[in-house]
């Protein structure tokens, strides 16, 4: 095959997935979100999970960008691709139509596309894999191992995983204690432990803790029906905020805006761990805790 051919192949495959793991860091909070919603890993391992795939990805981009250990570097991609297929298959037979984030947010294609894509991208690195003229490199070794520590960190240094605190996410979130009172007054009692989410309908971190408070109440298993949600919006919204976020529908109610914005403060979302009305613990999206909101359900008796 021509010399350029094989340059340009090599080129369009490193391209692809530095592109590919770059889009997915700046959506890197729907990735995460996404590999939890199997409810395989917990909330801390997902967030690691996303990162690790994240820095491989580009870490394999920039070792095909540099021609570094090609032969082997294409028998793990097509072993990686390989099992990505088989993935997509899994979920087209489980009918799960949610973006798999091959792309993050910016690129939402089906999983018979994304097959199909994995396929040619596999073909173009089979080529590579018989046909690339590897560079010779003094310091090959150090190469990789600095490329190695670079792009697995990266993902960490941009976007630290929330439960890392790194940033100082935690325990920022915060609420009006008399509104949220008086909320509680013209209500019924609230007796025993309760989960109650604040979310508004088209904000985006809540639509992403709807699908984690979701993962959670899976394994909190018969004591999720004391789980509810308070929105603002209307009916429709919230009904469509059910459907994006593919969440389930707790029993919930609709207030005023103004209302709404007084109890959090105007932050979204907010959620209370409740005992007998009064708040024992509330946080954000970024300092939601798995381990103590499981803890707090499965405590219910």
């Amino acid at each position: 095959m021509n010399k350029y051919i094989t340059i340009s192949i090599r080129l369009l495959i490193a391209l692809f997935f530095i592109v590919s793991s770059i889009l997915k860091l700046i959506s890197i909070d729907s990735f995460e979100v996404y590999i939890y919603s199997f409810n395989l890993l917990s909330l801390s391992s997902a967030f690691l999970f996303a990162r690790i795939i994240i820095g491989f990805e580009l870490l394999l981009g920039i070792l095909f960008l540099l021609n570094i250990y090609i032969k082997q570097v294409a028998i793990v991609t097509i072993a990686m691709l390989l099992s990505f297929i088989f993935f997509l298959f899994y979920l087209i037979l489980a009918q799960n139509t949610e973006s798999c984030h091959c792309f993050g947010d910016f690129l939402d294609i089906s999983h018979t596309s994304s097959i199909i894509k994995n396929i040619v991208i596999g073909g173009f690195v089979f080529v590579i894999f018989k046909n690339n003229s590897p560079y010779s490199y003094k310091y090959k070794k150090k190469a990789v191992t600095l490329s190695l520590i670079s792009c697995m960190s990266i993902p960490f240094l941009i976007s630290p995983p929330d439960t890392m605190n790194l940033l100082g996410y935690a325990n920022k979130s915060t609420y009006n204690e008399n509104a949220l009172q008086e909320f509680f007054d013209i209500k019924a009692p609230r007796k025993g432990k309760q989960v109650v989410c604040f979310y508004g309908t088209g904000c985006r971190f809540c639509k992403l803790s709807s699908k984690k408070i979701t993962v959670i109440a899976n394994k909190a298993a018969e004591n999720k029906s004391s789980i509810s949600l308070i929105f603002w919006g209307d009916k429709k919204n919230v009904e469509e905020f059910f459907v994006e976020t593919n969440s389930t529908k707790f029993p919930y109610e609709i207030i005023d805006v103004s209302q709404f914005l007084r109890i959090t403060d105007g932050k979204m979302p907010v959620i209370f761990l409740l005992e007998n009305g009064i708040v024992k613990k509330q946080y954000g999206y970024r300092d939601l805790n798995e381990e103590e909101i499981l803890d707090f359900l499965t405590s219910i008796n």
